[in-house]
């Protein structure tokens, strides 16, 4: 909080007065003033040059780079999600698929195995 020694003008509400306005005339002309004083002898080629060389710059570029390309995955992961899922539930469901094949054939040559393991782990 801002502590000030003024009075504060107050309104027979007991209101604050403003009695320093900004007026909207004297914001535009200043940002004018300023726009002018940077660019000033300046081509926009050379304010992107020294924008690009700027550290400060090229940090803030890669932070912006890092979070659009994380965002992009996310969008591009829950875009595929549903139709990967589809393909590999139709893919499995038809019995004649190869991948049924492939995964039976494999059940068929490593269950004797499961079998043996299990039942010594019983006894």
């Amino acid at each position: 909080m801002t502590h000030t020694h003024e009075e504060l003008l107050l309104d027979r509400d007991g209101i604050p007065v403003l009695t320093n306005p900004v007026r909207k005339e004297k914001t535009a002309s200043n940002q004018a003033d300023y726009s002018r004083s940077y660019t000033d002898g300046n081509s926009a080629e050379d304010i992107a040059a020294r924008l690009l060389s700027s550290h400060t710059f090229m940090q803030h570029l890669d932070e912006i780079a890092e979070e659009l390309s994380y965002t992009l995955r996310e969008q591009v992961e829950k875009a595929l999600q549903p139709v990967i899922a589809a393909a590999v539930s139709s893919a499995l469901n038809d019995n004649t698929a190869a991948s049924t094949i492939a995964v039976r054939e494999q059940l068929e040559h490593a269950l004797p195995d499961i079998i043996v393991s299990t039942l010594q782990d019983e006894l």
